[in-house]
């Protein structure tokens, strides 16, 4: 593979030729010989010319037109045929489109670098859709060969980092993606926004807001520079996708409804499906189980049909994840997933066998698969995947029996999501975890375990979770009575948490403010001896809570409060009516 390229030297970082006219300024230009095309081979030409470069424009559309409208005879010359095949491509024709890069890339001639190596990450990528790895390096091979300074050509750069993601070596694509935002020659500003999303992608599941904030620039330019709104659904359903990661599941259900809604007004059945896709996974993070698999059958249905068969396999993936998160049969669920994979599917296949394994009793099998998987995703620079398979590990650990390793694994997960803002992973999410690492979180990771991502649901929601009712006197645990000696954690003894737990509870949604409760709980003594007598009661509270599962204490701007999944019902002692705390 010739993606790395270590002879390569950095992009020339000087300003453009002052000849050259600004991108704007040169949109307009090209409109003006469009609307003043000449008959016959003269207008050819000049389509020829300035096809290249309308065709990534809001004037896509109008620059269509005017070519329906000549003799397919003339339709000649390397920019025309490249113009074709964006235009096939868009319209779903993969191999018109491809045949129509073919033929640019014989009649090129000295065209001109840019048109070069658009036609190559076009067709590059086109390749590596169908997972033809060898014919998109051939492509990039013969890029290298046939432009002047393919050093300096950001869309080389582009062809490069996807096919250093084909293979899985993600730690090289994106230095090779900031390199193409960097290159002085492009045969459109289109090329920098790809990046910008590339890099977006690869920040997903390392630094989500991030990501974010590149999606929200990529979205600017687009708007900023003209460029034709095909690419908007790809980039609004990335901004989705960092939503997501960041924890704003509403904002990101919004967005890949807004993306998936575009896609299909422009026929772009690959981005509003995998925008479809994401909407499953939020729907599965809300607790909405049912909804999330009868979304995920629909769209293998439709990916089937149009023959996205990468869109079908993740979607049966996750089909399996849902029964596993549903309880299904094991054994089942196993018969389900695939035998032999493409190397692309292969992390999450392993993954969902060790975590099924494990339901079947095969715990130590699956805890070293999981430790293998975490070194490999921390190779890939995916610390989200690495992080919530430590979690993982530490959940197994802590069913073997050994405290002391979950403990450990829990202490590193609760660093890794601190600095990194971490509060749910899209992959491999589950209450079960969450509670594990609730319990066993260390005081300096309490607080923010307490604010991990829990939900619950789904057609089976009591075999992860209990029916729980919560009153200031009692609790009923589906139907038994919690007791007493459940209370006795720590130092501060049962009485004391007793009353911890009572006062929250009434504070309801509001919560009760931190002096309020030292002095509540400890009214002899000093102020201070009451607050860090209150601190090592909250330590001690948490670890009783982490025993009804759905149910967490939580301290924001010095107020402490009740956080509690869809399972468990609070009623009020004076009216003796239900009501719910979220």
């Amino acid at each position: 593979m010739r993606y790395s390229r270590p002879d390569m030297p950095h992009p020339n970082r000087r300003n453009a030729d002052s000849r050259e006219m600004r991108w704007r300024d040169q949109v307009l230009d090209d409109h003006r010989a469009l609307t003043s095309l000449r008959p016959g081979v003269e207008g050819q030409r000049e389509l020829d010319r300035i096809g290249p470069r309308l065709v990534d424009t809001t004037l896509r559309e109008e620059l269509a037109a005017a070519m329906a409208g000549r003799p397919a005879t003339l339709a000649r010359g390397p920019g025309l045929r490249y113009t074709t095949g964006v235009l096939a491509a868009a319209a779903g024709d993969e191999p018109r489109a491809i045949e129509a890069f073919m033929i640019a890339r014989s009649e090129l001639g000295a065209h001109g670098d840019e048109l070069a190596s658009r036609i190559a990450l076009e067709l590059g990528r086109l390749y590596l859709l169908r997972g033809e790895q060898a014919a998109a390096d051939a492509v990039l091979a013969w890029a290298e060969g046939a432009v002047a300074a393919p050093e300096s050509c950001a869309d080389l750069y582009l062809l490069r980092a996807l096919l250093a993601k084909s293979i899985g070596d993600h730690a090289a694509a994106v230095p090779l993606e900031r390199s193409s935002i960097a290159a002085r020659r492009r045969l459109t500003p289109m090329s920098s926004v790809q990046a910008l999303m590339n890099i977006a992608v690869a920040l997903h599941h390392q630094a989500p807001n991030e990501g974010l904030a590149v999606c929200r620039l990529a979205l600017a330019m687009i708007d900023a520079e003209t460029l034709h709104a095909s690419i908007r659904p790809a980039a609004r359903n990335i901004a989705g996708y960092a939503t997501m990661c960041s924890g704003d599941l509403r904002s990101a259900k919004e967005a890949f409804a807004a993306a998936a809604e575009e896609a299909g007004s422009l026929n772009d059945q690959r981005v509003r499906l995998f925008a479809e896709f994401n909407r499953a996974i939020t729907e599965e993070l809300e607790g909405d189980l049912d909804a999330s698999r009868h979304r995920l059958d629909e769209i293998r249905l439709d990916a089937d049909r149009v023959g996205l068969l990468d869109v079908a396999r993740w979607s049966a993936i996750r089909h399996c994840w849902i029964g596993f998160r549903n309880a299904d049969q094991p054994r089942a669920l196993l018969a389900e997933l695939p035998k032999t994979v493409p190397d692309h599917f292969a992390e999450a296949v392993a993954t969902l066998r060790a975590l099924i394994g494990a339901r079947l009793g095969m715990v130590l099998e699956a805890r070293q698969a999981l430790d293998r998987l975490v070194r490999v995703y921390r190779e890939k620079n995916d610390a989200l995947t690495a992080f919530v398979l430590q979690l993982w590990s530490a959940h197994l650990d802590h069913e073997l029996g050994r405290d002391r390793a979950a403990r450990r694994s829990v202490a590193e997960a609760c660093e890794i999501g601190i600095r990194r803002g971490f509060s749910l992973s899209p992959n491999w999410w589950a209450p079960e975890i969450v509670v594990t690492a609730r319990a066993l979180a260390p005081a300096t990771g309490a607080e923010y375990a307490a604010s991990l991502h829990l939900a619950t649901g789904g057609s089976a929601p009591s075999a992860s979770f209990p029916s729980i009712i919560l009153a200031p006197t009692e609790i009923a645990v589906d139907r038994t009575l919690f007791p007493d000696d459940q209370w006795r954690e720590g130092k501060s003894g049962r009485n004391v948490l007793q009353r911890f737990f009572r006062l929250v509870l009434e504070a309801g949604p509001r919560g009760a403010e931190r002096d309020a409760l030292a002095f509540g709980l400890w009214p002899e003594s000093d102020g201070d001896v009451a607050v860090r007598n209150l601190y090592w009661a909250t330590r001690d509270l948490r670890v009783v809570l982490s025993r009804l599962p759905g149910v967490a204490l939580i301290v924001q701007g010095g107020r402490y409060r009740l956080k509690l999944a869809s399972n468990v019902t609070v009623v009020d002692r004076t009216t003796q009516k239900a009501w719910i705390v979220t």
